[in-house]
């Protein structure tokens, strides 16, 4: 601070200075052409213009503060709506909750914002709404729009590389000869949208997407406004990929890599949770295995094991409601939660899974290899009421089919 004093003192010296000497150069000017010698006009012809230049210098220089001041203060306020957002976007993993905080804070730090949209790249030459502040639900959502209409994509001829302003969009949709839908929308609006900043949003290298802030006010947007609107595009893609990261150790902390159901962890969680849900008065619970595996894994190589896992797992999840759980125990092992169905309701899925899987074997080279397995169902609480002794007799059970199974193939 104190250092910050001693250049302003220095700054306000040189300043007084360099003034008294111009004025002294402008009395010179003057007493050379007109001839003046009267001394005491000289001096107050010196006070007058350096009192003159003194003024103006302090305009300008109160100009100058007030901008300083609204900079500043503008700065402040984008570091307080950053600071709020880098909090509340930390409690989202939904990108499009993220979205629409990062449009509502940019428009709340950008002068003269008054609209905004959010819009990611669905296809090569489509886009869409992902949030948007200051339209109705009716005029964008769901709707998709032809990328090359975009500001965006038309002013930087396909590149979208760089922030854009269009300061006239009402003469700029005019000139257009043809209207793109989303300049349609802005012009049909009440409040008539007259300059779009809009900058391009990129996530792993490449354009998710574009931010665009709308005012009404002509030419509202400066580079100010650029750098401030790129800070926000720079989160959007920095949230994005967080939340992809994010949502890909979820996947992959609760599914299968193979088969894409529940893997054994995620399915106990789901199965406690079901288990102690008092809105579930029973269940019935699954346990296969299964059959042959082994053999085909010698036989055939671990490639042909691995399709008919996934064969059997295709098929089973194919005849399952929303509400059933399917997991992987094992690596032949697999359980199956239906919540609310009777014992009957259980044995007639099996029959289903059955007939499908009889259906449609699957081949070896020119062998046919039909999948099967072995199956154990307990009802809860009717059959059992404590959880560990139900998978317990679930996997009794389970063996038990598995023995008649081989008994009658042994005897076949």
């Amino acid at each position: 601070m104190g250092r910050l004093r001693s250049i302003e003192l220095y700054i306000a010296i040189v300043t007084t200075f360099t003034l008294a000497v111009l004025a002294v150069a402008i009395t010179f000017i003057l007493v050379t052409l007109y001839d003046i010698q009267d001394r005491t006009i000289l001096i107050a012809m010196a006070i007058a213009i350096n009192t003159l230049l003194m003024i103006i210098f302090n305009i300008l220089l109160s100009v100058r503060f007030m901008k300083a001041t609204k900079d500043l203060k503008q700065d402040l306020i984008l570091k307080e709506i950053l600071y709020d957002l880098f909090h509340q976007t930390s409690l989202k993993h939904s990108i499009d909750e993220t979205c629409d905080l990062i449009l509502k804070a940019a428009i709340r730090a950008i002068p003269y914002a008054k609209r905004g949209t959010i819009m990611d790249v669905t296809s090569p030459n489509l886009v869409q709404y992902k949030a948007y502040e200051g339209y109705s639900l009716d005029q964008l959502n769901g709707m998709r729009l032809n990328l090359k209409n975009t500001y965006l994509y038309k002013e930087t001829q396909g590149k979208m590389d760089r922030t854009i302003i269009i300061p006239d969009t009402v003469n700029y949709i005019k000139n257009q000869n043809k209207a793109a839908s989303v300049d349609q929308i802005i012009k049909e609006d009440k409040d008539t949208i007259r300059s779009t900043v809009c900058t391009p949003i990129v996530v792993n290298g490449k354009v998710f997407g574009m931010l665009n802030v709308d005012s009404c006010k002509y030419d509202a947007f400066s580079q100010k406004e650029v750098d401030t609107i790129e800070i926000f595009a720079y989160e959007v893609g920095r949230m994005i990929r967080y939340t992809q990261v994010m949502n890909e150790n979820i996947y992959l902390s609760r599914y299968d890599d193979m088969t894409k159901i529940y893997n054994r962890g995620y399915f106990y969680e789901l199965h406690k949770k079901m288990y102690n849900n008092p809105a579930i008065k029973d269940y019935i619970f699954i346990a296969t295995d299964l059959n042959n595996l082994k053999e085909v894994n010698d036989t055939y190589g671990h490639g042909i094991g691995d399709r008919l896992i996934r064969h059997f797992t295709k098929n089973v999840s194919s005849l399952l409601t929303e509400n059933c759980v399917f997991g992987r125990y094992g690596g032949d092992e697999f359980n199956i939660l239906l919540p609310h169905w009777t014992k009957n309701e259980a044995y007639a899925l099996i029959e289903k899974i059955n007939q499908k899987l009889a259906d449609d074997p699957i081949k070896a080279g020119e062998d046919v290899i039909f999948v099967s397995y072995s199956y154990g169902v307990v009802q809860c609480p009717t059959d059992e009421k404590d959880y560990k002794e139900l998978i317990k007799l679930a996997d009794q059970r389970m063996y038990a089919h598995k023995r008649e199974m081989e008994a009658e193939r042994f005897e076949y």
